[in-house]
């Protein structure tokens, strides 16, 4: 845990102690899920991570139309 703190100190996130705990339980909550094959369990806490991290996708994009002929 030590090795996320840093990472986040680094970043500049305010509570980072906090945030590298969070993230520690939800890979913990993640690899329980898989063990006992709890997939939304899994999916929940992997949909946290990605959006704690900032990389989900942009709610405003607009996926392109197709076009008929």
């Amino acid at each position: 845990m030590d090795f996320i703190f840093h990472d986040f100190e680094e970043i500049n996130i305010e509570r980072p102690q906090m945030v590298a705990k969070l993230l520690v339980n939800l890979e913990q909550g993640m690899q329980k899920g898989l063990i006992k094959n709890h997939l939304s369990g899994v999916t929940a806490c992997a949909r946290q991570i990605i959006a704690m991290a900032g990389l989900s996708a942009d709610s405003q994009y607009k996926s392109r139309t197709r076009k008929t002929f």
